[in-house]
């Protein structure tokens, strides 16, 4: 029987064999709004990306690939502390920036929190890019595209 994660009332994703606690969901929300932060337009934590993110992981990653994935997130706020004395929960948005830029460099950080971070990255724009807010708000999906006017008169070309 399923597990569900739930964020909002309307936000309830099922999920099989992957566990996260509370805490470490508000982390990865974080984590998310950091790679994607709202500006004039909603940003991931906004529109539910973290709830994307581990779904994608629970239906499409291995084994090995989740457990890689949850002890880089549990690595993550220590990590944050021992670089910039501020666990990444406490950290405003250019240390939180600061902190992904020193993990993906690669400078003093473990495998599995660059696999975390790489992850979180991939399904985190995926999530972001084909939520129904960006298909609907910020670039509009057409399902069938604009009519194709063959004729088009040569004297209104200009080169």
């Amino acid at each position: 029987m399923p597990r569900y994660i739930r964020e909002a009332a309307a936000d309830n994703i099922a999920v099989g064999a992957f566990e996260i606690e509370e805490r470490e969901q508000a982390l990865l929300s974080e984590v998310v709004e950091a790679l994607i932060p709202k500006t004039d337009t909603k940003g991931a934590k906004e529109i539910g990306v973290h709830l994307f993110v581990l779904k994608m992981l629970d239906d499409c990653h291995s084994e090995s690939e989740q457990q890689s994935f949850a002890k880089g997130l549990g690595q993550l706020e220590a990590f944050s502390r021992n670089r910039f004395g501020l666990s990444f929960m406490e950290s405003d948005r250019s240390s939180r920036e600061d902190v992904i830029a020193e993990i993906s460099e690669g400078r003093e950080a473990s495998s599995d929190l660059k696999q975390f971070l790489r992850l979180v990255k991939r399904r985190a724009i995926q999530g972001y890019l084909e939520s129904e807010y960006v298909m609907t708000h910020v670039i509009p999906h057409k399902m069938i595209p604009d009519p194709y006017d063959g004729f088009y008169p040569a004297k209104n070309f200009r080169s």
